[in-house]
């Protein structure tokens, strides 16, 4: 399950949460909102399919 995220980023700042390195949790945001997808790494990790959307607003590309 995603878990939405209550603390505020930046574009900056999310994009450090992109690879799940050092035990980071894997982030993404739709529509202003902050998703915690660690769970799905095996898609949103390294070599997953979905890992150019790994600590980015993916608004537009999902809409």
């Amino acid at each position: 399950h995603d878990h939405e995220i209550s603390t505020t980023y930046t574009l900056g700042e999310l994009w450090e949460f992109g690879n799940g390195i050092d035990d980071n949790p894997i982030l993404i945001a739709v529509l202003g909102r902050v998703y915690d997808v660690s769970a799905g790494e095996r898609f949103y990790g390294e070599t997953g399919p979905y890992h150019v959307f790994a600590g980015r607003d993916v608004t537009y590309a999902l809409g």
